[in-house]
């Protein structure tokens, strides 16, 4: 595509009208029309009753080149209990992000390297891990893993350097300036308006795809040294029967990230032998087989305590209504959550994990029903719970692992 006509393609009214239509429907499918709202107060729902006006606007700031909104700071857990800052675009912007992502999305797809696998429709997280489960069972014991983890890794990167490598992709001085706006952010944090010095600010595609780039390089050098390589947004690891060579490529690796400005966890790299335990993806490899991280069992439990703990009486009548509607009614239900674990840890084959994972959830629910966990209150769980249909995360496991079933339309 020749460059002038990129800008054109951004710029053009049905490419803008297709970005709202695109947050429309990712917003409904999410529930979050009529409550996603940034520094503007501006939901998407406000917009219904003038969407054509408002595709118009957003093409005339697309074209004045006009500052973004200062972008809302807030937090949310991450999964060690920790926690993840994201950034609230307005709807406008929201919506710019999306008409440039759509232009320039194939463009940044053709130069990415074929060992990604983040945020890309044709490389999906899940063949990630399915690749990397075949060669862990397939050359266990033979092979060496290195296995690590960029820290922080969006808010991390280095603004100057990521335009370089999005100017070395022949982008116009045009497009270059829309881009430059999702660069070089503001935000609203403490009474303040600032630019922050590090980082690109998560909550668009926009900013995915510059994540994919910036470490391209680095994939493409990685792939072609060792036996199996992936990156899943910061999450990197290569297999290769070679111990020498993955331990050279572990100090490239380090030399690079430094010479990107970014860091890498030592807590979080291993070099070791297959035989050894490791973790990817939320799984942990262990004596041949695949489970669950514990970190993972952490996060449901401790989403499960907080689901049921929205109702703090002790009246049992209104706990045990409390809990149906955890269990059947809420979008987010406990049987819709349980099918997507099995869904999510598909790859997984140790029944043990699944199981354990089974027992949290009944012993959270004991202690919700009666105080604490003890054995007979255990006992006492499954006499009060008889009449209630409750699938396991186990009994989906075993469902789908050896009945060849189905998570759509399952019965038990």
């Amino acid at each position: 595509m020749v460059q002038n006509d990129l800008y054109k393609s951004i710029i053009d009214l049905k490419n803008i009208e297709g970005a709202y239509f695109d947050l429309v429907s990712r917003f409904d499918d999410q529930s979050k029309s009529s409550r996603y709202h940034s520094i503007d107060g501006v939901r998407l729902n406000d917009l219904n009753h003038n969407s054509e006006e408002v595709i118009k606007q957003v093409q005339k700031e697309l074209i004045d080149c006009t500052p973004l909104h200062p972008l809302y700071n807030f937090w949310i857990p991450k999964k060690n209990f920790d926690k993840r800052q994201l950034y609230l675009y307005s709807i406008k912007d929201r919506i710019k992000a999306q008409a440039i992502a759509r232009a320039i999305e194939p463009i940044i797809e053709k130069n990415l390297s074929p060992w990604l696998f983040s945020y890309r429709s044709s490389h999906p997280s899940y063949y990630a891990g399915r690749s990397v489960v075949r060669r862990y069972l397939r050359y266990y014991g033979s092979d060496h893993v290195l296995v690590t983890d960029v820290s922080d890794y969006f808010y991390t990167i280095d603004k100057e350097i990521l335009i370089s490598k999005l100017s070395a992709l022949g982008l116009s001085e045009s497009v270059m300036k829309l881009l430059v706006l999702f660069i070089k952010t503001k935000i609203y944090k403490d009474g303040s308006i600032f630019e922050v010095p590090l980082g690109v600010c998560a909550g668009t595609p926009l900013v995915v795809l510059f994540g994919n780039l910036y470490l391209n390089d680095l994939d493409h050098y990685l792939g072609s040294k060792v036996s199996l390589y992936r990156r899943v947004g910061d999450d990197i690891i290569l297999f290769d029967p070679s111990l020498e060579k993955l331990k050279s490529l572990n100090l490239y690796i380090n030399e690079e990230v430094k010479r990107l400005k970014l860091v890498i966890k030592p807590a979080k790299t291993k070099l070791i032998n297959t035989a050894k335990p490791f973790n990817f993806l939320g799984y942990r490899f262990f004596d041949k087989k695949i489970g669950i991280e514990a970190s993972f069992m952490k996060k449901k439990s401790k989403e499960w305590k907080r689901d049921l703990a929205k109702y703090p009486g002790k009246n049992l009548e209104k706990k045990m209504l409390h809990f149906k509607k955890c269990l059947f009614i809420n979008s987010n239900n406990f049987h819709n959550q349980f099918k997507q674990i099995v869904l999510e840890k598909s790859l997984a084959n140790y029944g043990e994990d699944f199981e354990k994972l089974s027992e949290i959830f009944f012993k959270i629910l004991t202690t919700y029903f009666f105080g604490k966990y003890t054995p007979r209150n255990r006992r006492l769980l499954n006499d009060l719970l008889k009449n209630i249909p409750i699938n396991s995360i186990y009994k989906y496991y075993l469902k789908v692992h050896y009945d060849k079933g189905k998570l759509s339309g399952i019965s038990f």
